[in-house]
Formats: C-alpha cells, sequence, structure tokens
C-alpha cells in the first residue's frame, strides 16, 4: 500500500520543501511535487513532516525502569534492550 502524505512542511536534508511524500512498507518512495499513484492519502495541513527519525526513547524493558534504580533489574532492560537492537541510557 502506498501513502501519500501532502500539504506539509517536509523537512528534507537540503531543507523545508511544500512536496508531497509517498512511502510503502515503511520505506520513503518518493519525495516530489509530481502527482504519484497512491492508495492512501493523509492530509499533514500546514503542520512539519519530518520522514527518518528514529525515537530511541526508553524508560527500560522486560518489565523493568531505569527509574527504579536496581541494579538487577537495569541489567535485565539492558540484555533485553541488546537483543532488541535499542540501547538508550
Amino acid at each position: 500500500m502506498i501513502t501519500k502524505i501532502k500539504n506539509g512542511k517536509l523537512i528534507t536534508p537540503g531543507g523545508i520543501c511544500g512536496c508531497s511524500l509517498y512511502f510503502s512498507d515503511a520505506a520513503i518512495s518518493a519525495v516530489t511535487g509530481d502527482e504519484l499513484p497512491f492508495d492512501r492519502e493523509i492530509d499533514a495541513k500546514s503542520k512539519y513532516v519530518s520522514p527518518g527519525f528514529i525515537d530511541l526513547h526508553s524508560h527500560g524493558a522486560a518489565g523493568e525502569d531505569y527509574l527504579s534504580a536496581d541494579p538487577d533489574g537495569i541489567r535485565s532492560e539492558e540484555h533485553t534492550s541488546e537483543l532488541q537492537s535499542l540501547r538508550t541510557i
């Protein structure tokens, strides 16, 4: 399924553009002002669109929370995060 995001302020490495962003299966397929085929459309209504950002924010994992300050819990969480390829402290 191809999704089109239109009418947004698209943040790109070259600056902000008013073009549309097309993506499919969580991968960007096009950033263009041209009309391409799509299955679903999202109107960003002049909001900022920042494709490609990865949220590395985490409070813990595996039922453990960093705020508990429990060394064993933090080690358990770190092991789980390594398995998920997520490391944030």
